[in-house]
């Protein structure tokens, strides 16, 4: 019984871990269109288009640290 239990702990804490990795690109992918759709938008006017590529750039590193096991709640210096 106890063994099982462990496992089904095991099991619920891991598919939490799935599921914020599944949103955390979700959200990547998301701030990537949006960046590409402002570029298409603006293709001149690069500047203009700073905000959604430090988004996109954020959510990224988001991503990268989540997959990589790394804790999102650590506040990362940007370049």
């Amino acid at each position: 019984m106890k063994r099982s239990l462990v496992a089904l702990c095991t099991l619920a804490l891991a598919g939490c871990g799935i599921v914020a990795k599944i949103d955390a690109r979700t959200e990547y992918q998301k701030t990537v269109a949006d960046y590409r759709a402002c570029l298409d938008a603006h293709p001149w006017e690069l500047k203009a288009c700073d905000g959604k590529r430090l988004a996109m750039e954020a959510e990224e590193r988001a991503y990268n640290n989540l997959s990589a096991g790394v804790p999102t709640n650590v506040n990362l210096q940007s370049r």
